[in-house]
């Protein structure tokens, strides 16, 4: 087990339109299925790569990040990672990396949810 007290960071509308045209869900929307789940005990919102003053106030001190495309999601440059690592340890703040999930494609998983909305909305006849 990790820790007693799970903090999520739900990114801003305007962060992730840095590197997505748009959400598929409105900030608030992600917040709200984020808080839905059982062992989440707050959300928090973030706005930049730079994460760790806010885990500063909320008195993180393990942050799991999931991998990405080509490596770890946290920077894309070696240089930045080594940044970014010390400003954690600096804070006292583990990092946990975890693998992506097999098979698993948030890009599918948004075309089948387009695909059955676009259904529903035919069978319906709207």
């Amino acid at each position: 087990m990790l820790g007693d007290y799970l903090v999520v960071g739900v990114n801003t509308d305007r962060y992730v339109r840095t590197y997505k045209p748009k959400p598929l869900f409105d900030y608030g929307e992600r917040k709200l299925m984020v808080n839905a789940i059982g062992s989440v005990n707050k959300t928090v919102s973030h706005s930049g790569y730079d994460k760790v003053s806010g885990l500063v106030k909320e008195k993180v001190n393990v942050r799991v990040i999931g991998e990405c495309p080509g490596g770890w999601c946290l920077e894309s440059s070696e240089e930045k990672k080594k940044r970014i690592v010390k400003l954690h340890e600096d804070a006292g703040i583990e990092i946990v990396k975890i693998k992506k999930i097999p098979g698993f494609s948030s890009s599918r998983l948004k075309k089948k949810v387009n695909s059955a909305f676009l259904k529903k909305l035919i069978i319906e006849g709207r």
